[in-house]
This record gives structure tokens, sequence and C-alpha cells, in this order.
């Protein structure tokens, strides 16, 4: 299904606008099922489980502007 001109502006402004810094990390294969699982299992999404370990290892001050 091709992505509409509409579409590709509205996710290049979002893009260009939002408050949040991307993140890619690697894992062993298989391990980003069980990080989803035991996030589904939490009743969390993947992104809130990561942000709560990461939290949980710096402290609440990492989400503060720098």
């Amino acid at each position: 299904m091709a992505v509409s001109e509409a579409q590709k502006r509205a996710t290049k402004k979002w893009l260009d606008n939002n408050p949040y810094d991307r993140l890619s990390v690697f894992v062993p294969q298989g391990g980003k099922e069980q990080i989803k699982g035991k996030a589904a299992a939490e009743g969390e999404s993947l992104n809130e489980y990561v942000n709560k370990a990461i939290t949980a290892r710096m402290g609440e001050d990492w989400r503060k502007d720098n």
C-alpha cells in the first residue's frame, strides 16, 4: 500500500517537532520477543517497560531536560 503525500508530510512534521530522541538497541536473537512478553505480562508497552528499566538504573533525573 502506497503512502500518501499527506501522510508523508504529517509524519515529517511530527518527526521534526517531537520532543523525543530515538534510541536503537540490539539484543540477542529472541530477546525482543522475551522483553515484549514480559512487558505485556506487566500490562505495559515495550516502550514503557524499557523506559521504566532505564529509570530504575538511572533514577528520575535522566528524564529532565539538561
